[in-house]
C-alpha cells in the first residue's frame, strides 16, 4: 500500500487566517503607548534641516496608525508652512498631506491659509502647495486664489508661482479664478513673451472658459504677427490658434495674412517658429483661397527657405518631393502651382 497517498481526515473547519490583532485593537493599543516624536523632538521645526529627523519623521507618518498620526498632525500644526519652505521640511509636509485622511486633510490645510505668497516664491513651498491644490476639494483651497488676488501676473512669472498658476487652472473651479483670469487676461501681451508667464496664458487658453479664452485672444490679435515670430510667444499664438473656435482661428490666420510693416506674410513663412504656425492654418482648408494669392507672390524669397518651403508644400503650392531643393538645385518656380 502507497502511504504517500492515503488522504488524511479533515478535523473541524478551516477558516481564513485572521490578522493577529484585529486593526481597532491595534489602534486603541498605538493611541495607548503613543510616544513623542522620533529622537525627543520638542520643536517641529527642527525638521526643516535636520534630514535624519526627518526621514524619521516620514516613516512614522506612513507607518503609525490613525490615532498616532492624528497626534503627529496636531505637533506639526503651525510649523507646516516653515517647514514646506526646505528641502527637507518639504518631505515631511508632502508625506503628511500623502496620508491625511477626512477631517485631517482639511485641518492641515487650514495651517497654509496666510502663506500663499510665500510658498509660491519657493521651490519647495510651490511643490507642496501644488500638492494641495491637486489633491484636496476646491472648496478647501478657495484662500489660495484669495491670497494671491492682486499678485496673479507677478506670480505667473516666477519661476516656481507659474507652477502653482498652472495647477489652478486645471483644478479649481470658474468662479475661483474668475478673478485671477482677469489680472491675467489684461497682461496677455506681455506675459505671452515671459518664459514662465507665457506657460500660464497657454493652460488659461486650455482649460479657462470661453470668455476667458476669447478676450485672451482679443489682446493679442493686434501682435499677432510678430508674436508668430517670437520663440516663446509663437506657441501661446499656436495654442490660441488649436484651441479657439472657427471664427477665432479665421481672426488669427487674417491677423498673419494682412500682417504689415515691419512684417510681412512672408517674414513670418520664413521663420522657424511662423512657418509652424502656417502650416496649422493650412490645415484648415477654408484659408487656402486667402493665403495662396500671398504666398506666390512672395514664391522667389519663400523658395530659398527651407522654412518658406514647408509652407508653400502645405498650401499646395510646391510638391512635397520639392521641398528639400536647395538654391542650387531645383527652382521652385516649376513646382509652384498657378494662381
Amino acid at each position: 500500500m502507497n502511504l504517500c497517498k492515503v488522504a488524511l481526515p479533515q478535523i473541524g473547519n478551516w477558516k481564513k487566517r485572521l490578522p493577529t490583532i484585529e486593526e481597532a485593537a491595534c489602534e486603541e493599543l498605538d493611541a495607548t503607548m503613543a510616544s513623542p516624536p522620533p529622537l525627543s523632538l520638542s520643536d517641529p521645526l527642527r525638521l526643516a534641516h535636520n534630514s535624519c529627523d526627518a526621514e524619521a519623521m516620514v516613516l512614522r507618518l506612513k507607518g503609525c496608525c490613525k490615532a498616532t498620526r492624528s497626534q503627529l498632525f496636531v505637533w506639526l500644526g503651525k510649523a507646516l508652512p516653515t517647514l514646506a519652505l526646505s528641502e527637507v521640511g518639504s518631505k515631511v509636509v508632502l508625506a503628511a498631506l500623502e496620508v491625511a485622511a477626512g477631517p485631517e486633510r482639511s485641518m492641515l490645510t487650514n495651517e497654509f491659509q496666510g502663506s500663499v505668497l510665500h510658498l509660491c516664491a519657493s521651490p519647495f513651498g510651490a511643490q507642496v502647495l501644488v500638492s494641495v491644490i491637486q489633491s484636496m476639494p476646491t472648496s478647501a483651497v478657495a484662500f489660495v486664489p484669495q491670497e494671491m488676488a492682486g499678485h496673479s501676473a507677478e506670480i505667473a512669472r516666477r519661476r516656481f508661482g507659474c507652477d502653482v498658476l498652472e495647477a489652478m487652472t486645471m483644478h479649481c473651479s470658474e468662479a475661483q479664478m474668475l478673478s485671477l483670469a482677469a489680472e491675467l487676461v489684461q497682461e496677455a501681451s506681455e506675459l505671452a513673451r515671459h518664459p514662465h508667464g507665457s506657460s500660464v496664458i497657454q493652460h488659461l487658453l486650455e482649460y479657462g472658459n470661453e470668455g476667458c479664452r476669447t478676450a485672451i485672444i482679443q489682446h493679442l490679435l493686434p501682435e499677432v504677427p510678430l508674436f508668430a515670430m517670437h520663440r516663446t510667444a509663437s506657441h501661446v499664438v499656436e495654442k490660441a490658434f488649436n484651441y479657439g473656435s472657427l471664427a477665432e482661428k479665421q481672426s488669427i490666420a487674417r491677423a498673419m495674412l494682412q500682417a504689415s510693416a515691419p512684417v510681412s506674410v512672408a517674414d513670418i513663412a520664413c521663420s522657424r517658429c511662423g512657418s509652424s504656425l502656417l502650416e496649422d492654418v493650412a490645415n484648415i482648408e477654408v484659408f487656402l483661397g486667402e493665403f495662396q494669392p500671398r504666398l506666390v507672390e512672395a514664391l522667389p524669397r519663400l523658395g530659398q527657405s527651407k522654412f518658406g518651403r514647408r509652407v508653400l508644400t502645405s498650401f499646395g503650392l510646391m510638391a512635397p518631393s520639392s521641398t528639400g531643393a536647395t538654391s542650387s538645385g531645383n527652382h521652385p518656380h516649376s513646382a509652384a502651382v498657378a494662381a
